[in-house]
């Protein structure tokens, strides 16, 4: 397949879900977290997490198409590490998603609680969480979308044999399907309500990379245990 890769729209491929992952990473990083202080006090600007949450599935989407450019560029590398690596990052990734998962739980929670504790907790609410930036939000989703859309395009114009590659297709639907139900959640609700449905969207891609995750995991244990009898049966008696 190497022969026919056409390298360029690959490349470009990469280019565009780098850009895409980057943008993710960078308004979390921008954005306040969605948890309160140590002291107890609540953040004083409304927070962003879905956005920043679709690097959890975007993540696993790079480490697919990494280990296919692995394949194609180094095969021989790549049926010894693969399976050792994706087994590493789907424990690690699963730690960390787990915690995600716990923080937009607590934080939904939170805003929830705040909500109905009328009337008090309804003000602090609407104090600290009703100014959700939603126009901001959606610039933001219209962007990340189009770098998506434009990765797949390319990956299909790369070699069209990708689209029998079924995992991998699931994962680019499911990063579309994300980034698109985020924003649907942003828009379906009055605006002093949408910090809750972006905590919301959160939860659920969250929730979603942890099951590809697994499934991640599993897919990769049959490779580890060939590679490991396979360095059993080459070592030499004793």
């Amino acid at each position: 397949m190497i022969e026919t890769l056409r390298m360029p729209f690959f490349v470009l491929a990469l280019v565009l879900l780098a850009f895409a992952v980057s943008f993710e990473i960078g308004l979390g990083l921008i954005w306040p977290a969605l948890v309160p202080p140590l002291g107890g006090q609540l953040p004083d600007v409304s927070p962003g997490f879905g956005v920043p949450y679709l690097a959890a599935i975007d993540l696993i989407l790079v480490y697919a198409t990494a280990a296919i450019a692995l394949s194609f560029l180094w095969p021989a590398l790549a049926g010894r590490v693969q399976a050792a690596i994706g087994i590493l990052l789907a424990l690690t990734g699963g730690l960390l998603v787990l915690a995600l998962i716990l923080a937009a739980f607590a934080a939904l929670m939170l805003m929830l609680t705040l909500l109905l504790a009328v009337p008090f907790g309804t003000l602090a609410y609407f104090a600290a969480f009703a100014d959700f930036p939603t126009a901001k939000a959606a610039a933001a989703l219209a962007a990340i979308m189009a770098f998506k859309l434009g990765f797949a395009i390319c990956l299909i114009l790369a070699h069209q044999r990708f689209l029998k590659m079924k995992i991998l297709m699931l994962v680019i639907v499911s990063s579309l399907a994300l980034t698109w139900l985020t924003a649907l959640l942003h828009a379906l609700v009055p605006g002093f309500l949408a910090a809750i449905t972006d905590a919301l969207a959160a939860l659920i891609t969250s929730v979603l990379a942890l099951v590809w995750i697994a499934v991640l995991f599993i897919g990769n244990l049959p490779g580890l245990v060939r590679a490991i009898r396979s360095l059993l049966t080459a070592r030499p008696a004793t």
